[in-house]
């Protein structure tokens, strides 16, 4: 298996560059002002939510020792919040916002019945939609 490394390439230059040498980064969303990365990676057994500058510097892990995954990491419009998937021991899935710095978490989806994953915020930061599965076939909310 390959490892897998949050890189950049800067679209002018062309220029590749390697980010941090963490390896199991995933779902990787840049920030509107461009100074920072969120992204999922494994910490421990779990998957847990990181930011990271785009110099490759700062590197912060915002979900601390989470019982289950946090997966699908996304900046808000303003970049103030962000919004993931957190899915508990019992594999079941919410939909959750948080401040950059990861305080004032708030579960936004509370269905037991439901994996809700896939956040992500409108252009204008006034809703966030997300994939829910319940039934084998996939759906869509706002």
């Amino acid at each position: 298996m390959f490892p897998i490394k949050p890189f950049k390439i800067g679209l002018s230059t062309e220029l590749i560059s390697e980010l941090t040498k963490v390896y199991g980064c995933r779902s990787l969303d840049v920030s509107a002002d461009g100074t920072t990365i969120v992204y999922e990676s494994y910490s421990g057994l779990h998957t847990e939510i990181f930011t990271i500058k785009t110099d490759g510097s700062d590197r912060r892990k915002l979900t601390v020792d989470s019982p289950g995954n946090n997966r699908f990491p996304r900046f808000s419009p303003d970049g103030k919040r962000i919004v993931y998937t957190a899915i508990d021991e019992n594999t079941v899935a919410h939909i959750v916002i948080m401040d950059t710095d990861g305080k004032n978490r708030e579960i936004l989806t509370s269905e037991t019945d439901r994996l809700d994953r896939e956040p992500s915020f409108s252009p204008d930061g006034q809703f966030i939609v997300f994939t829910g599965s319940s039934d084998w076939y996939d759906h869509y909310y706002r």
